[in-house]
């Protein structure tokens, strides 16, 4: 019997309303609740959907709050590959998740000054914050210009100019 490893599952959290309202219009969640308390794109794929099978080419502006870990990688390679959007990281600078896709496949990253409170699958607040912090990933030019221009607290940085380099990155 073949073991498969790296499955994603639902997200148990809802990403801050706040947060992605501070961001503007999405055209495409790809990995999203069946049931929403709230819309964060005008449309939302689930895994049901097999988001990783379609075209992405055709999602538009894109929201990205994927599953933590390796099987985020999938979902990060479809996003670097589609260039427009912006994801919801925790802001774990060494992982190989961040390495590869976010220093080098990002435009812009913000970290986030705050740990996020984030929502239960019906929309009910957290009782306490996140155990991490929080990093938004930017993937082209006007996704960049969001982060930059946005009322959310943090550090941004313009991977574009910035003279930020991988020294023996694996």
């Amino acid at each position: 019997m073949t073991t498969i490893k790296n499955i994603a599952k639902p997200n148990s959290w809802i990403e801050p309303k706040e947060l992605t309202d501070a961001l503007g219009a999405f055209d495409t969640a790809p990995f999203s609740l069946v049931n929403r308390p709230w819309d964060i794109a005008t449309t939302h794929y689930s895994l049901d959907d097999q988001p990783l099978m379609m075209d992405w080419s055709t999602f538009g502006r894109t929201w990205l709050y994927p599953p933590q870990g390796n099987p985020a990688k999938p979902y990060l390679e479809e996003m670097v590959a589609h260039g427009n959007g912006i994801v919801l990281l925790p802001s774990r600078t060494e992982t190989q998740v961040f390495t590869d896709y976010v220093w080098q496949g990002a435009d812009g990253v913000l970290f986030i000054k705050s740990r996020l409170t984030f929502h239960h699958a019906d929309g009910t607040k957290a009782s306490g914050q996140s155990g991490w912090g929080s990093a938004l990933v930017a993937y082209g030019d006007d996704n960049v210009a969001t982060l930059r221009d946005c009322d959310i607290q943090g550090c941004f940085i313009d991977l574009r100019i910035s003279n930020h380099q991988l020294i023996h990155a694996a």
